[in-house]
């Protein structure tokens, strides 16, 4: 075989669509298929196995849990059962498939997915201003602690964050839940 270097890509949603590089067999006539491992786990102790694949791309039908990083790696192997996998192992993440953009904060979907004080503001005045605020336009971005919920809890975190000495944690990875 010669196995060539796998496209690395970010996925979103639940049910991703899985390519790589063909592998190439120089025994005339032989087919050469492809299994992939998926899991959460870099070591792959336990794994999702899709084998017998002849394209060289999937779509997961099994759906992988939201806000996830998981680990896929592919084997190639032949007719008499030669095999090689691939020489790296390689990320995916689900995420919504949403608005958010790196990570979380950018409450008032500033088009530059700056985090600042402006997002503050704009998040305070749609929490607590009579009449409200407008809602902001992204709801993973407005979830700056990823608990599922726009809340106080994520005015909180983000006043910690941007005032307290030593600042709170940052917000959330936008693929994290």
């Amino acid at each position: 075989f010669q196995w060539c270097v796998l496209d690395e890509q970010e996925f979103t949603g639940v049910n991703p669509d899985c390519y790589w590089n063909k592998s190439y067999d120089y025994d005339p006539g032989d087919l050469v298929k492809y299994t992939i491992w998926i899991s959460l786990d870099s070591l792959f102790g336990t794994y999702l196995e899709y084998p017998d694949i002849i394209d060289t791309f999937i779509t997961i039908s099994s759906p992988l849990i939201l806000y996830e990083k998981y680990f896929w790696k592919v084997k190639a192997y032949d007719l008499a059962s030669v095999e090689t996998w691939s020489s790296e192992v390689f990320r995916l993440y689900t995420a919504a498939k949403g608005c958010c953009i790196n990570v979380r904060g950018n409450v008032d979907g500033d088009e530059e997915d700056l985090y600042d004080i402006a997002d503050l503001v704009y998040f305070v005045d749609y929490q607590f201003d009579q009449p409200p605020g407008p809602e902001p336009p992204c709801f993973e971005e407005a979830d700056v602690d990823a608990d599922g919920q726009i809340d106080v809890a994520d005015i909180v975190y983000m006043v910690e964050h941007q005032f307290d000495q030593p600042p709170g944690p940052a917000p959330l990875d936008c693929y994290l839940k």
